[in-house]
């Protein structure tokens, strides 16, 4: 981290440009969608917990074990 809370990277486009690019868009989900979870939304409707347990299972699954 750099100055005003920004990555060096973007730190150096304000300097340069007077403001940084748009963050990615979250497409209206905020939420993980796994009930009773509540954590923030990460990829394919689940937060990073429960994406990687869906993605063990699938794994698991796909292997025949």
């Amino acid at each position: 981290m750099k100055a005003k809370g920004l990555c060096p990277r973007h730190y150096y486009q304000q300097y340069r440009t007077g403001r940084t690019t748009p963050g990615p868009q979250t497409y209206g989900r905020t939420a993980c969608t796994v009930p009773g979870c509540g954590r923030p939304h990460r990829a394919k409707g689940y937060c990073t917990r429960c994406y990687e347990q869906h993605v063990r299972k699938r794994r698991h699954a796909r292997n025949g074990n």
